[in-house]
């Protein structure tokens, strides 16, 4: 299974449950060992992985959460730590503490915390679990302006739509890449499956006349 990811792409894989897409996120991660073949990265860029679920239990408030491990004389991520308090509309919740936050307040805020470093690649598992409509569209508008490239798990086919620039699919051990969203994903996997029917027909029909010559 060979694929490449180049600058500026947002890429979803797309799979059924079971299927292996959470094994190879932890394989990009560094998490597993491939058992054959290698994972090769520039080595000067920084990936950034944001989890289905946050880990973090701790009662530190939001904002001392968001500032920790930047420097105080650090004036640049600090501009840009307040741009995605206005993104994700965190004013409300800057002095209150993470663990009493809501599930989607919660999301908000390690989306924050991910996206504020501005990372050059980004895995994101299930990104619009737990968002409202409002913070769904914010988080669309920023990824397509961004230049940071995307590889992402999702089940929500409208944010596929209108974020994706490429689809890759994992079917049976094998994956099927596309350019475009997921519309058009859609059609090219549906001429892919129609060819395939096609070629599976003639090899039937080959198989049938071999095995009368046979006889």
């Amino acid at each position: 299974m060979d694929f490449a990811i180049t600058k500026g792409q947002k890429i979803a894989l797309v799979a059924k449950n079971g299927s292996g897409k959470s094994t190879l996120f932890r394989l990009l991660q560094g998490l597993e060992q491939v058992d054959d073949g290698e994972i090769l990265f520039n080595k000067s860029i920084e990936i950034t992985f944001l989890a289905q679920q946050s880990e973090t239990a701790s009662d530190a408030l939001v904002s001392d959460y968001l500032k920790s491990k930047v420097s105080q004389e650090d004036r640049e991520h600090e501009v840009k730590i307040n741009k995605m308090i206005n993104i994700l509309n965190l004013k409300p919740l800057l002095e209150k503490k993470l663990n009493i936050l809501s599930g989607g307040e919660r999301k908000r805020v390690e989306l924050a915390k991910a996206l504020m470093h501005e990372p050059q690649f980004l895995l994101l598992d299930e990104p619009t679990n737990h968002l409202d409509i409002d913070m769904i569209n914010r988080l669309e508008n920023y990824l397509k302006r961004s230049h940071i490239t995307v590889f992402m798990i999702t089940h929500d086919r409208y944010f596929l739509e209108r974020v994706c620039t490429d689809i890759r699919e994992l079917n049976k051990g094998k994956l099927h890449q596309y350019e475009g969203n997921y519309q058009k994903y859609l059609y090219k996997k549906s001429e892919r499956e129609e060819m395939e029917i096609t070629q599976l027909h003639k090899l039937k029909q080959l198989y049938t006349a071999e095995l009368a010559w046979m006889k």
